[in-house]
């Protein structure tokens, strides 16, 4: 099939997603090129998973199973910034600043000499003006003119990562390696990562609204109750790489679908291959995971990218 980003079929586009919680606007998307994903897992320092899914870190060390989309979705979730350069709060702030000083010359030129209500309305119309010319800024107008003399405003605002381009081939990288403050040394976690036969990324998406090779920031319509809702952005797994050992040394192993034998899998190992069943996949310790996206997957392959700002 068709590559991803640049025409390499691993290459995807992550992208970085910033949204003011204050007036909710979002600065345009910044995407770096990927060729595989490293998930950090519940064990490791630094894992947040979500309420409904939380897990004590020792219960996690010692084996407790997860979830392939409890780390995606950890990976993918909003981060706090605080103190912020917020250009549209900025321009609100201006904007209310200049109706404030509008309505009292409106106020102050009915009581004052002609001569000095010239002036004064003179002072009217520059103020007017300017409230026009910051009315037409673009949302995401940081580097304009009229902005370079405003005190920026900061805010609380939420960063995210979102794939603006999925690669035709996914690969994830399962962090097993950390650091064990009670050892002092680098250790392995062991805990199963329980993961799909076919996985669906729209929800990791930038708003799951991928068509055509363009992404949008505008969450997607409801589908009507009557018919079901299309499910884009769905892979299936493909190659499962195992590493045996310890956190420094070991050996790989790899589970690879045979694609001329329909659902039929194959154990590699140096030179040995023998056939393994699905079962045996699924209960892998994996180290490394490799999903196929269906080819008719809308979005995924394009050599171009844009991202369309609401």
């Amino acid at each position: 099939g068709a590559g991803g980003a640049g025409g390499a079929p691993l290459t995807g586009w992550l992208g970085t997603k910033i949204q003011c919680m204050h007036c909710a606007s979002v600065r345009a998307i910044k995407n770096v090129p990927f060729v595989d994903v490293s998930l950090a897992l519940p064990g490791a320092s630094g894992f947040m998973p979500a309420a409904s899914l939380r897990m004590e870190s020792a219960a996690a060390r010692d084996g407790s199973a997860c979830h392939l989309e409890e780390c995606i979705e950890a990976f993918t979730r909003p981060e706090l910034i605080s103190d912020l350069e917020c250009t549209r709060c900025t321009v609100m702030q201006r904007i209310s600043e200049l109706d404030k000083n509008a309505e009292f010359l409106r106020q102050t030129v009915e009581h004052v000499a002609t001569e000095e209500a010239a002036e004064l309305e003179r002072e009217l119309a520059t103020t007017q003006a300017e409230r026009q010319r910051l009315e037409r800024l673009p949302r995401d107008a940081s580097d304009d003119a009229a902005l370079t003399s405003l005190p920026m405003v900061r805010s609380r605002a939420s960063k995210q990562y979102v794939f603006s381009r999925l690669p035709s081939i996914l690969c994830f990288h399962l962090g097993r390696r950390y650091f064990n403050s009670r050892t002092g040394h680098m250790s392995k976690l062991r805990q199963h990562v329980v993961f799909p036969l076919t996985l669906g990324m729209a929800q990791f998406t930038a708003y799951g609204g991928a068509c055509g090779g363009v992404v949008s920031l505008d969450p997607p319509a409801a589908s009507s109750a009557e018919a079901p809702a299309a499910q884009p952005f769905r892979y299936t797994l493909s190659s499962v790489v195992v590493h045996h050992g310890s956190s420094d040394a070991g050996h790989y192993t790899m589970f690879r679908k045979l694609r001329e034998c329909g659902e039929s899998w194959v154990h590699v190992s140096d030179e040995h291959v023998q056939p393994a069943s699905v079962e045996q996949v699924l209960s892998a310790q994996a180290y490394m995971l490799f999903y196929s996206a269906a080819a008719s997957l809308p979005g995924v392959g394009a050599s171009s990218g844009v991202i369309a700002n609401s």
